[in-house]
């Protein structure tokens, strides 16, 4: 038998008038979609897997989460948010509204409901429409170090002052990647986190297949912290071309 593909996880109370309310809500607002919700209790494995590791699994392997958090009295989808936010998952938390909403949690942003039509209604705005935004992807997975800087990147850095500059001692890497449904002249703008967050040199987008190519600069020091984590947080956003209105971002991390 063909196993069943999930493409997000939803996480809720079980209770069983809820339990078929919300679930109706919920797939409702994905029908213009060919999106699948997966829920902890429609799947019985036959190995003696605890549950827990049953539901990791799917919050890991699907590609976001929903969590309602209006009972929180009930523990089971607080657990399920911990291992998504730890696993930095994509995720999305309802509740109704007038929900007490525990501490830790507050600061998170959420989806707050009066009835599952609403939360429907919401769902298609917030939710379905985030995901039809423009997804950017790096084609190439880490850092490709090109050479040291030499008379003609110095010359172009000091028309273009964009992170350190200090010479001979930064070292110039090239990043490539790409805009899956790219809009018209958009252009990527690249920073970096190492021990400061500063601005990179990106460069605009490909109207026939989305690509893009940005140049990043470390100086000795950055290059020594970077060497000595084997990490480092690329931030990636695409804005329409020649001004700052924001279209999409991600950030990547490249070992």
């Amino acid at each position: 038998m063909e196993q069943q593909e999930y493409d997000y996880f939803v996480a809720h109370e079980f209770s069983r008038q809820e339990r078929d309310d919300l679930r109706e809500a919920v797939e409702k607002a994905f029908e213009s979609t060919d999106l699948n919700a997966y829920y902890a209790d429609i799947e019985v494995r036959q190995s003696p897997t605890h549950i827990l590791d049953k539901i990791k699994d799917r919050i890991f392997r699907t590609r976001f989460g929903i969590y309602d958090i209006t009972y929180t009295k009930k523990p089971n989808v607080f657990i399920e948010l911990g291992l998504a936010m730890a696993a930095e998952r994509p995720l999305y938390i309802i509740c109704k509204k007038g929900t007490e909403i525990p501490a830790d949690l507050a600061g998170l942003d959420r989806i707050e409901y009066e009835s599952y039509k609403e939360l429907t209604e919401l769902i298609r705005a917030k939710i379905v429409k985030d995901l039809n935004k423009p997804k950017i992807e790096i084609t190439v997975p880490s850092l490709t170090r090109v050479n040291s800087w030499d008379e003609k990147d110095i010359r172009q850095w000091l028309k273009h002052p964009i992170g350190r500059g200090e010479g001979h001692n930064d070292f110039l890497y090239e990043l490539q990647g790409k805009v899956c449904d790219a809009p018209p002249a958009c252009e990527v703008r690249i920073w970096v986190h190492t021990t400061t967050k500063w601005s990179q040199i990106g460069g605009p987008v490909s109207e026939n297949d989305g690509t893009w190519s940005g140049r990043i600069f470390l100086h000795m020091e950055d290059v020594e912290e970077f060497t000595r984590k084997e990490r480092a947080d690329i931030g990636i956003d695409v804005v329409k071309q020649g001004t700052d209105l924001l279209i999409c971002s991600a950030i990547f991390t490249v070992q």
